[in-house]
Parts: C-alpha cells; sequence; structure tokens
C-alpha cells in the first residue's frame, strides 16, 4: 500500500523524505556496477541497459541493480523500453506498463498461472528522479510471495538468466 501512495504522489512524498530508500548492500551494488562500466570499456548506464538486457519486442524486466528496501515477499524489478522504440522522455502509463510486466512474467509460466496472478505495483519516477532519463523505464514490485508456485518459479528462473548475463 506504502508503494501505491508513492506512486500517486511521488514529488510530494519525495520532498517530505518519504521516498523509497536503498539498502546499504543495494548501494554499494550499485557502486560497483558503475564502477564496472567505467573499467569495462566506459559504458554509461544507459549503453550497458541498451546493450545487456534481454529484449523482447522493444521491452525487457530485469531485477533492480539497486532495489529499493522492501517488506519481505516484495521484489524490485524495472521494466525497459528500447530508446529505438520508445523515446526516453516517454510518459508511461501505469496501467499499461502493469499489463507489458505481467506479460513478460507470463512468457516464462508454465502450468496454470497466467498473467492475471502476477500481483504486481508499478510506477514511474517523476521527470527529476529518472536515474536513466534518456531510456523509459518503470519501477515495477512484484509481490513474489503472494504468487502462484508456477509463477514464483517463472520469476526464480527470469532472476536466475539475468545473473547469468549479469
Amino acid at each position: 500500500e506504502d508503494l501505491k501512495a508513492h506512486a500517486a504522489n511521488q514529488s510530494a512524498r519525495y520532498a517530505a523524505g518519504e521516498y523509497p530508500g536503498r539498502s546499504p548492500n543495494g548501494n554499494a551494488m550499485y557502486d560497483r556496477y558503475k564502477r564496472w562500466c567505467i573499467e569495462h570499456g566506459r559504458i554509461s548506464n544507459a549503453d550497458y541497459v541498451v546493450r545487456y538486457v534481454r529484449w523482447h519486442g522493444g521491452s525487457a524486466l530485469e531485477p533492480s541493480l539497486a532495489p529499493y528496501l522492501l517488506d519481505d515477499g516484495i521484489e524490485h524489478w524495472i521494466l525497459w523500453h528500447h530508446p529505438n522504440k520508445t523515446p526516453g522522455d516517454t510518459e508511461l502509463d501505469p496501467a499499461s506498463e502493469a499489463a507489458v510486466a505481467r506479460a513478460l512474467v507470463a512468457r516464462e509460466i508454465k502450468g496454470e498461472a497466467s498473467p492475471s496472478d502476477v500481483p504486481l505495483v508499478c510506477f514511474q519516477n517523476v521527470p527529476p528522479l529518472r536515474s536513466i532519463p534518456t531510456i523509459a523505464h518503470s519501477h515495477v514490485f512484484l509481490r513474489v510471495g503472494s504468487m502462484l508456485p508456477e509463477a514464483r518459479r517463472a520469476v526464480g528462473a527470469m532472476r536466475g538468466a539475468w545473473r547469468q548475463r549479469s
């Protein structure tokens, strides 16, 4: 519920210091990633995303490199949109973003679960808070703890494939 409240009024919540934070481990991982980008060809965050995420028809759903502090059972993912298909400054519709995220998880589901069995909250940061403004993206918070086993396995397989590529 807190994520839904945040999505509805990000600017005011940020101004009040109520923005979701990151753990020290999340910040350390993000710092390691930025150093890696510099050490391996001096690529930018945007270049890394374009080069390394697993694209499906112009979109990709990947675990967040620097996840927010969240309750147990909730995972932070990013829904990326390839800049050749969607300009970085595109304002993304939360309902459409949720449908795309669910469809990307559904691609991996084996069994009885369907996209509607993927509980999530989705929002795009307001422009001043976008870490990679050249690539349109939304933050997706998957309620993995509330998923059917087939959907939970699909998310686990996606996370495992991401780890192998990262």
